[in-house]
């Protein structure tokens, strides 16, 4: 367990096979920040920050994906 700033954080990605060499990934994020009564108004901003930093990192994710560039995080490519 990894203890933070929130009361518990999740992120998951699941990945589905479209077939003709396509892929769907899709981000699961749960979250909720601390205390309580400050996490009701904390937690709409803090989720719209994070909503846009995993479109962000996906968006930069398709690129590389869909180009060569990804050859060069993989050892022996």
């Amino acid at each position: 367990m990894v203890h933070g700033a929130f009361r518990f954080f999740e992120h998951e990605h699941m990945f589905v096979d479209l077939g003709d060499r396509t892929t769907q990934m899709k981000d699961e994020l749960r979250f909720a920040a601390p205390p309580p009564l400050l996490g009701i108004v904390i937690e709409p901003l803090l989720g719209n920050y994070l909503r846009k930093f995993l479109r962000e990192r996906n968006r930069i994710l398709k690129e590389v994906a869909e180009s060569e560039e990804w050859r060069k995080y993989l050892p022996n490519s």
